[in-house]
């Protein structure tokens, strides 16, 4: 790979016999072998070639520290045992200081025991409860709002005021300097309202990953997320393993522009995420960080998950590994080819596929062949020697990763006649030989 191909200003993709550009361009043919695993959504493994790195990278808080010990967020009861009553915001005057909350006894215990019913009607004081940090909830118990729950009653005492300004910005689209600022100056309080309302209203519909634009192009509340920058990152970080997936989603989409360090780990674990689009979406936007030090590491784990015990999780490994392109997995999905299940193998197949462009088939042998002959090529030559494929499906699909990866357009029609392909694959060559030659 040349330096510098992948950060060029993003091309705006033209339209092809293939349809729109997708966040996720198809996988080269490959036969039907088994039944696609059970999901909900399409079985085709989407692609997204319409992703490309922002050349503005954040750096956000280190985020190996739990949420709950930032400053001042402990010592709240849980949202679901607070008294409805007392959740309501009073009316706040400046310093004021934050009313009792009356914490009721849970369903089910015993009774108090009444001494004499004769004496004074004033409530016995309840001994003051030690000051701990609430049981964090199960995952069943979080609604689709949950962030820790320090954060969400941290905010409770001064939602309104916080309410209002986030309202207005989402009604100014999320553009306006004035909101940015004023949020900005709230900081913690006001970034932990944001990340409870995300992703906020849509402009889009979530819908098929084909043609799907990047994050600011989906509504108001990710466009001020990214309008305030690497601060509100952690407090969206916090949300990724929410039980909403439609959070989740988002939430691995913002930070193809939100840029992050430390989103890379968390977008690694969604790897193995329940929703098939969550899972694309979090390896595609992954990828963009592979010039980050801790992608070499977070991809490595991964590819390590080929050998599990578990078949989904290998499955999605090497899903995974297809939609990284992680050249350095060839040689573990090859070994899996051996192995007597039919289901695993095709998973290995499909991502020998698409990283390198061929489709040679269900035997390892043929695989080991071709990467003793090519490992030390470049990918991009792998992709201009499947111009000339014999399925027109495999040349169409190395076409268009060629542009995605190089952001170059030379012409080449995938369909077209003999004579015509061998004179695209040769201006392609050219092309791949002038820019080595510029880059050294």
């Amino acid at each position: 790979m040349i330096p510098g191909l992948r950060r060029s200003a993003p091309v705006d993709p033209e339209p092809s016999d293939s349809g729109s550009w997708a966040l996720g361009e198809n996988a080269p043919f490959i036969p039907s072998l088994v039944q696609p695993e059970p999901e909900t959504e399409p079985t085709e493994e989407p692609k997204i070639p319409s992703l490309r790195r922002s050349n503005v990278i954040g750096v956000i808080p280190d985020l190996k520290r739990p949420l709950a010990t930032i400053p001042s967020l402990t010592q709240r009861a849980p949202a679901a045992e607070l008294d409805p009553a007392a959740s309501e915001p009073a009316e706040a005057t400046p310093n004021a200081a934050p009313a009792p909350v009356t914490i009721p006894a849970p369903v089910g215990s015993p009774a108090p025991q009444i001494a004499n019913l004769r004496r004074s009607q004033a409530p016995t004081p309840e001994p003051e409860a030690e000051p701990d940090t609430p049981k964090p909830r199960g995952e069943r118990e979080r609604s689709s709002g949950y962030v820790p729950s320090t954060l969400v009653h941290r905010q409770a005492q001064a939602s309104t005021a916080i309410d209002a300004l986030v309202s207005s910005a989402i009604a100014a689209g999320g553009r306006r300097d004035t909101h940015t600022a004023r949020l900005r100056e709230l900081g913690e309080s006001a970034y932990v309202r944001i990340a409870q309302l995300f992703p906020g209203p849509l402009d889009l519909p979530r819908g098929d990953l084909k043609s799907l634009p990047s994050a600011s192009a989906h509504g108001p509340l990710l466009r001020l997320c990214i309008a305030l920058g690497p601060a509100i990152g952690p407090f969206i970080l916090a949300r990724l393993d929410d039980p909403d997936p439609n959070v989740r989603f988002y939430g691995a989409l913002l930070f193809q522009e939100l840029r992050a360090s430390d989103a890379v780990p968390p977008l690694a674990h969604l790897a193995f995420d329940s929703d098939r689009d969550v899972r694309t979406i979090a390896m595609r936007v992954l990828e963009t960080y592979h010039d980050d030090p801790r992608y070499r590491r977070a991809v490595q784990e991964l590819r390590g998950e080929i050998s599990s015990t578990v078949a989904k999780r290998r499955q999605q490994a090497m899903q995974a590994m297809g939609t990284l392109r992680d050249v350095a997995a060839l040689a573990k999905l090859i070994d899996v080819l051996d192995e007597d299940d039919l289901e695993i193998g095709a998973a290995a197949l499909t991502a020998l596929c698409t990283i390198t462009g061929q489709h040679l088939g269900m035997t390892s042998q043929p695989w080991r062949d071709w990467l003793a002959a090519n490992r030390e090529r470049a990918r991009i030559d792998w992709m201009i020697d499947s111009l000339e494929h014999r399925d027109p499906a495999v040349r169409r699909w190395a076409y268009e990763e060629l542009v995605r990866i190089t952001e170059a357009r030379v012409a080449y029609n995938p369909r077209g006649d003999e004579a015509d392909r061998a004179a695209g694959v040769a201006r392609w060559r050219a092309w791949w030989a002038s820019a080595r030659d510029s880059a050294r």
